[in-house]
């Protein structure tokens, strides 16, 4: 069947954290190592219940940092039925390679939750 858009939740103790989105290929050893055609959509991002990333306004902000190969964009051809702006991993990855959205938070004693939707 067809994959949809999935919440997910991470408690997240106390201290400093980073929240990674990644997607990676893996190594192929046949022939002719084809570029990947999948890519990973991020939505409706939650940090202590107040800091939300909906990605709307059409930017990503710089409260994140990107790495591995390509780069994140915002999109708004999401798939399955997916509405409004979100962000989505670099399309066409080699084997091997991985594309990496970051987000850096202190986290308070009591510890927190992190929201997200993805695809």
């Amino acid at each position: 069947g067809e994959v949809q858009w999935g919440g997910r939740t991470v408690d997240v103790p106390s201290g400093q954290h980073t929240i990674e989105f990644e997607v990676k290929t893996i190594d192929s050893l046949m022939p002719p190592n084809p570029q990947g055609s999948g890519k990973v959509w991020v939505d409706n991002v939650r940090f202590h219940e107040s800091v939300i990333y909906d990605f709307d306004d059409g930017e990503i902000s710089d409260d994140f940092e990107t790495g591995g190969v390509g780069r994140w964009r915002v999109d708004d051809n999401q798939p399955s039925g997916g509405t409004g702006l979100a962000v989505r991993s670099q399309k066409g990855l080699l084997p091997g390679e991985s594309c990496s959205l970051f987000y850096t938070a202190e986290v308070g004693e009591s510890g927190s939750v992190v929201s997200f939707n993805v695809f």
